[in-house]
């Protein structure tokens, strides 16, 4: 029974990787890049979030073409 199961195991894992068309190598290879990853640092993370905004106003437009 214990043999048959294992079998099925197997099976749903081998199906799962035909299913989503990837290798075991290629799952093994992106997870462990990712732990094997040097971690960035913080200030690097802040500057590409930053970067990413922009500007909400041009620049010189500080509302000075309202007037009250």
């Amino acid at each position: 029974m214990t043999m048959i199961q294992l079998i099925a195991c197997i099976g749903m894992i081998a199906g799962l990787f035909m299913v989503l068309g990837i290798s075991p190598a290629e799952m093994s290879d992106s997870i462990f890049s990712r732990l094997t990853a040097a971690p960035g640092s913080i200030r690097a993370d802040i500057n590409e979030t930053t970067a990413k905004k922009g500007r909400l106003l041009p620049p010189g437009d500080h509302g000075s073409s309202r007037r009250c």
